[in-house]
């Protein structure tokens, strides 16, 4: 392992030399009484404290090899580390503040207990990197790849990864309430019981993700692939609906093959959703918006559809086994073996030409109240 610690203090004994000899031969003419006491020259086997090689660090390290660098608790706040290559370097309890990492490259580097506060990782590589115990608060992540980590219970509340890849990473009871992930790479992702609140997942991919029990409630999902993923009882209600604040947005998402068993779906926006042979056994759908959505061979037996607008969706071969239809609105919706058995429908509940006579409707199998 490089010891970047030894070469600055090389650095700093060979100036010191230098200065010695300028002062040579006036030393050499002066009497014997008068020469320079033993005492003050620098001592061989004097080594330079760690805290004094880390504070003469320079901050402009843009594009130096690092790698595998033991920088254990150096002081490198707001230091220009463009394009560094960190590999393996080991960086732990490290004080990077505001330092500047985009395009740097920390593969397998230890980042345990930095502190990150504020980081531009942007475009970096961060695979395998250990960081356990670090300040991440405010870090930027935008574009950087983090793939198969254990982010386990991390702290990433506002954090930006805008076009972030991190496929396969473990996020299960992490805190991302209000982190920026449009457009991230979260293909296979673990995310059981993780917050996402008020998250922006706009675009992101999370196809094949678990994210049983997890909070999304108020999060953006507006065109995010979902495809076969896990929200069985999963929060995705929306949040102070009644000032239009935080509506859960996953209009045009791509829904297909989701496992949404006992999710919450209370308010959320599912307008052109993609919900096509989807499990929504069970799932509260409160006023939901699902105008426009395929539905078709969906599982919605014993879902709660009370209010919800279904107006022109695609119901062909769905399932509505003992659903609660009251006050839904189905106008134009697309009827064709579609399963009504046991479905709970009122007054309120407006149905497609073809299929709105009570005669119709019951010998479908609709209860009504």
């Amino acid at each position: 392992m490089k010891r970047l610690a030894v070469l600055v203090c090389l650095g700093l004994l060979a100036t010191s030399c230098s200065s010695s000899a300028e002062e040579e031969a006036p030393t050499k003419a002066a009497p014997a009484a008068t020469a320079v006491p033993t005492t003050t020259a620098v001592p061989t086997t004097t080594a330079v404290p760690t805290t004094t090689v880390a504070n003469s660090l320079s901050k402009n390290l843009r594009g130096a090899d690092l790698e595998g660098a033991d920088l254990d608790g150096v002081d490198l706040a707001s230091a220009s580390l463009i394009g560094a290559n960190l590999r393996n370097a080991n960086l732990k309890d490290a004080n990077l503040e505001e330092a500047d990492l985009s395009g740097a490259n920390l593969l397998g580097a230890n980042l345990e207990g930095a502190n990150l506060s504020g980081v531009n990782f942007s475009g970096a590589n961060l695979g395998g990197a250990n960081f356990s115990g670090a300040n991440l608060s405010g870090v930027n992540f935008k574009d950087a790849y983090i793939g198969n980590m254990d982010l386990r219970e991390w702290d990433l509340a506002e954090a930006y990864l805008e076009g972030a890849d991190l496929p396969g990473v473990n996020l299960a009871r992490a805190n991302l309430e209000g982190a920026n992930l449009k457009n991230a790479n979260l293909k296979g992702a673990g995310w059981g019981d993780t917050w996402l609140t008020e998250a922006n997942l706009e675009g992101a991919n999370l196809e094949g993700a678990n994210l049983t029990w997890a909070n999304l409630e108020g999060a953006n999902l507006r065109g995010a692939n979902l495809e076969g993923a896990d929200l069985e009882r999963a929060e995705l209600q929306s949040r102070y609906v009644n000032r239009g604040d935080f509506i859960t947005d996953l209009s045009g998402a791509n829904l297909k093959n989701v496992n949404l068993k006992d999710a919450n779906l209370r308010d959320v926006n599912l307008k052109d959703a993609n919900l096509e042979g989807a499990n929504l056994d069970g799932a509260n759908l409160l006023n939901a918006n699902l105008k426009d959505a395929n539905l078709e061979e969906a599982d919605l037996s014993g879902a709660n559809l009370r209010g919800a607008n279904l107006r022109g969706a695609d119901l062909e071969f769905t399932n509505f086994t003992e659903a609660n239809l009251r006050g839904a609105d189905l106008t134009k919706a697309r009827f064709a073996d579609t399963d009504l058995t046991g479905a709970k429908a009122d007054r309120e509940t407006v149905w497609p030409k073809g299929v709105d006579t009570k005669a119709n409707l019951e010998a479908l199998g609709v209860i009504f109240d």
